[in-house]
């Protein structure tokens, strides 16, 4: 993972995220706006990267977290 900064602003954006995929050499180019937190990056990198969306589940409460019930 890098980043591209120092660009000129466009539409609020000024840094670009690059993640490249080891296996598949695929890289990825996140356009990212400056300044960011590590949340921030973590979340774009779970969204546009993994390409899953973060879904909290209630404790003891297994009919909302079903499939991973059906596993165990």
């Amino acid at each position: 993972m890098d980043f591209i900064g120092g660009l000129p602003k466009v539409k609020g954006i000024d840094t670009v995220m690059v993640v490249v995929d080891r296996l598949t050499k695929y890289a990825h180019f996140i356009p990212v706006s400056h300044p960011y937190t590590a949340k921030e990056i973590a979340e774009l990198f779970i969204k546009e990267v993994a390409g899953t969306k973060l879904k909290y589940s209630s404790a003891y409460h297994p009919q909302s977290d079903g499939q991973t019930e059906v596993v165990n």
